[in-house]
C-alpha cells in the first residue's frame, strides 16, 4: 500500500507540474498576443489619422455640412456637401468614406470599403502564403441609416462626427470639426489559405473556422480641427503665424489676409497671416 501510495503522489506531482508549466506558458504567449493585438489596434489609429490627413490636405475640412456656410446659427439652412460618389452626404458620419487613394500614390485606403479603413498582414513570415498569424485592423464606418428598417443601432466602435458634442460652440454634429475614431485590431490564426479567383480576397474571413482569432484590442482618440483666431490690428503689423505645406490649407474668413512672399492677398484688408509655403 505504501508503494501505491507513492507511485499515486509522484504521477500526482508530475502531472501537477506539467499543468502548471502548461498554463504558465499559455499565459505568456496570451500576453504576447494581446500585446501585438495593442500595436495593431495602434496602426489602425495612426492609419485613420492619416486618411483624414490626406483629405483635409486635398479638400479642406472633411464635414457633411459646409463649415462655413454650414449651420452655425439657429434657424440657418445648412450647406451640405458632395459626397465622393456625386451626390449630397445625409447623414453626418458619411463623410468618412475610405475608397481609393488619390494623393499618396497608393492604391487603396482599405481592403474593404464596405466596412472602412481594413487592413492585413502577416505577423510570423514575411511571405504571405507561408505565415500562419496575422494581423488585423478596423476602423468602421457607419452605414447609411436612411431607410433602413429596423433602423440601425448605435455603433460605439465606428468613426462618428461629434462636433455638436464636443465644441462647446453652436456646432452640430457635421459640421468636421471634432471627430471620434476607435480602431479594433485582431490577431488571428489563419488555417485556410485558399483564395477567390474572382475577388482576390481569401475564401474565408478571418473569424470563420478553421481560422482562429487568439487576442483582440481597441484603441480609440478623436481629432479636432484646430483655428488661428486672430487680433485685430494694423496692416503693418504682423498679427499672427502658421505654417503649413501650402497655402491652399488655409481658409480665410472675414478681414483675415495671406501674406506669401512677400505679396498680400486680396482676401482682407488687415489681420496679416504670415506663413513659409
Amino acid at each position: 500500500m505504501a508503494a501505491i501510495f507513492m507511485l499515486i503522489a509522484t504521477t500526482l506531482i508530475t502531472v501537477g507540474m506539467k499543468l502548471v508549466s502548461t498554463a504558465s506558458r499559455q499565459a505568456k504567449q496570451q500576453g504576447l498576443y494581446i500585446a501585438e493585438a495593442e500595436s495593431v489596434a495602434k496602426a489602425g489609429l495612426q492609419d485613420a489619422t492619416d486618411w483624414f490627413g490626406r483629405q483635409s490636405s486635398n479638400t479642406g475640412v472633411l464635414s457633411e455640412f459646409n463649415v462655413v456656410n454650414g449651420n452655425v446659427t439657429v434657424g440657418q439652412i445648412p450647406v451640405t456637401n458632395t459626397s465622393p460618389a456625386g451626390s449630397l452626404y445625409t447623414y453626418a458620419d458619411q463623410p468618412f468614406w475610405p475608397q481609393n487613394n488619390t494623393f499618396s500614390g497608393q492604391s487603396s485606403d482599405t481592403l474593404e470599403p464596405w466596412i472602412g479603413i481594413v487592413n492585413e498582414y502577416p505577423l510570423d513570415s514575411g511571405v504571405t502564403m507561408n505565415a500562419i498569424y496575422f494581423a488585423r485592423y478596423e476602423v468602421r464606418r457607419v452605414a447609411n441609416p436612411i431607410g433602413l428598417t429596423p433602423a440601425p443601432t448605435w455603433d460605439p466602435y465606428a468613426v462618428h462626427d461629434i462636433s455638436g458634442q464636443r465644441s462647446g460652440t453652436n456646432l452640430v454634429n457635421g459640421d468636421g470639426v471634432v471627430w471620434s475614431i476607435v480602431s479594433t485590431g485582431y490577431v488571428y490564426k489563419r488555417m485556410d489559405k485558399t483564395i477567390n479567383a474572382t475577388t482576390g480576397m481569401w475564401n474565408k474571413e478571418y473569424n470563420v473556422y478553421p481560422n482562429v482569432v487568439v487576442a483582440t484590442a481597441r484603441y480609440a482618440t478623436e481629432l479636432k480641427k484646430l483655428s488661428l483666431i486672430m487680433p485685430t490690428t494694423l496692416m503693418t503689423v504682423l498679427s499672427g503665424g502658421v505654417y503649413c505645406q501650402s497655402a491652399t490649407q488655409i481658409t480665410l474668413v472675414n478681414d483675415q489676409t495671406l501674406l506669401t512672399n512677400g505679396a498680400v492677398s486680396t482676401q482682407g484688408v488687415y489681420g496679416v497671416i504670415e506663413m513659409n509655403p
